[in-house]
């Protein structure tokens, strides 16, 4: 059995391991209430007066905490700086969040990990609030996602249907989580969370409410189906992450790719950052897998973010 089924199956028989008590009114065909805890007087549920009993076979004791201590399994994201930022790459269940200025090189990083998981015949969902199915296929198609396959081959297209889902135009954040589920992908990205909405809150996407509400439901699905979540935020003029940040407290790991020659806001070179090919990346205060100190640099390309390894100090120049 290797390591991930160990796991599932731990997980399987969580139920097996704590012991249950139901409704005495079961036997009658009256209750079927069930709980962990046993309990006297009324039930909770039918709220006549029937104390609990135990189920037959049930156990008083969970498997010891040490048995639960399992080494994280880490996704490698294809590129190796952004591993290293990530402090190893995506963690099975684990969700994440990359922020950044429109241009930035949000989708483009979430693209080039997508095409890096495909080529090792994995299957990943990339569901987009902002642009078309077509848009997403033509952006990973430049980043070299499909070089070297015979796109007119039948088969060819298949088995990318099948392992590249691309969902475009999507804004409702229970639609993405069925098709998650459904998909059962081993990585998935939401670009982006001020542009998805759940149904059910009462406010309009890129709201404080919905942005909560968004990342925890995607992150819950995440926990749910042990598949890495990866979300795409936008930021403010201020360059603040936007939505209250209590909407992140449920995420594994937050980073930010920034665009601009300096942190410093008052630094003159910010005022005109559209030609400024460099990128970094690096965490914004949370990483619960790894560093929060590490940083990448990357040069923005036509064919997407090329990482920098400069020998010697890198020097920004006007």
């Amino acid at each position: 059995m290797t390591e991930e089924e160990d796991i599932d199956a731990l997980e399987t028989d969580e139920s097996k391991l704590v012991a249950k008590y139901r409704c005495r009114g079961y036997a009658r065909g009256t209750c079927d209430h069930e709980s962990d805890k046993p309990w006297v007087g009324f039930c909770p549920s039918c709220g006549r007066p029937y104390d609990c009993e135990k189920i037959k076979g049930a156990s008083k004791h969970k498997k010891p905490l040490t048995s639960l201590f399992k080494p994280k399994q880490y996704l490698s994201t294809g590129i190796p700086e952004v591993d290293r930022v990530m402090g190893g790459g995506f963690v099975r269940s684990c969700s994440f969040v990359i922020a950044g200025e429109p241009g930035g090189g949000k989708t483009t990083i979430y693209l080039q990990v997508c095409g890096h998981l495909f080529r090792k015949d994995k299957r990943i969902l990339f569901a987009s609030g902002e642009q078309t199915r077509e848009e997403i296929a033509q952006m990973a198609h430049r980043f070299g996602t499909f070089d070297g396959l015979n796109l007119e081959d039948s088969v060819v297209q298949k088995g990318i249907e099948e392992n590249f889902v691309i969902l475009g135009m999507e804004n409702d954040v229970y639609a993405i989580v069925e098709r998650i589920k459904e998909v059962k992908p081993c990585f998935a990205v939401v670009d982006s969370l001020q542009v998805v909405g759940a149904g059910d809150v009462e406010a309009q996407c890129g709201s404080t409410d919905q942005v909560k509400a968004v990342a925890n439901i995607l992150t819950d699905c995440g926990k749910e189906t042990k598949v890495p979540i990866a979300m795409v935020s936008q930021v403010t003029k201020g360059l603040d992450i936007a939505g209250s940040m209590q909407a992140l407290h449920a995420c594994d790991g937050i980073f930010y790719i920034s665009k601009r020659p300096s942190d410093d806001k008052n630094d003159e070179r910010n005022e005109k950052p559209k030609n400024w090919p460099w990128r970094t990346l690096e965490c914004h205060g949370k990483n619960r897998n790894g560093s929060v100190d590490e940083t990448a640099t990357f040069e923005m390309t036509s064919k997407g973010l090329v990482p920098v390894r400069p020998k010697g100090k890198l020097t920004l120049v006007e």
